[in-house]
């Protein structure tokens, strides 16, 4: 195999995407606590009370805590690992409970709940948007470039392709 730029290159790119891949790996499964804001995906439940809203994320093990302008404020890990489930706030301290595993045959894109009304677009980018009974709008939505960064098949699907293209350059080589 003759080693070139083009073959350093690819090599990068694929160590990177294994690198990334058990990176996501261990903070699904909570081997690897990441405080900061993961997009929105595999959405649980969403809850907007104390003025903040939760929203529940399955396969990161986590509730996200946004403010009422839609801004990450924290996280609460859930040690759920990767089970659908429904919480419930209890308190201003983000204390929680979380109930039975939920269905995955329950609508989940509209929550009316007695301070607000729940949207979330289920098309990617997830979006929420929550309507307070104030009058108040507030918008969750993650970005396509933050989406695409923080999801494993496309860091799987890009280590395949990197290693199917030095496979097929170094076999018109021969």
């Amino acid at each position: 195999m003759k080693i070139n730029t083009f073959n350093i290159s690819l090599l990068i790119i694929a160590v990177y995407a294994i690198i990334r891949l058990i990176f996501l790996q261990l903070v699904s499964v909570g081997s690897i606590e990441y405080q900061a804001e993961i997009p929105i995906s595999s959405i649980q439940n969403v809850q907007f009370t104390n003025d903040r809203v939760y929203v529940g994320i399955g396969y990161y093990n986590r509730i996200q805590v946004y403010n009422n302008q839609g801004k990450y404020l924290k996280m609460i890990e859930t040690e759920n690992y990767m089970k659908d489930f429904w919480f419930q706030i209890v308190d201003e301290k983000d204390n929680y409970i979380i109930d039975k595993p939920i269905s995955r045959d329950i609508d989940t894109s509209n929550y009316v709940q007695p301070d607000a009304t729940i949207t979330i677009k289920h098309n990617f980018p997830y979006e929420i948007r929550i309507e307070t009974n104030k009058g108040k709008e507030i918008l969750i939505k993650n970005s396509i470039f933050q989406s695409l960064y923080f999801n494993s098949i496309i860091h799987f699907v890009l280590l395949i392709s990197v290693l199917l293209i030095i496979r097929l350059y170094n076999y018109k080589e021969l």
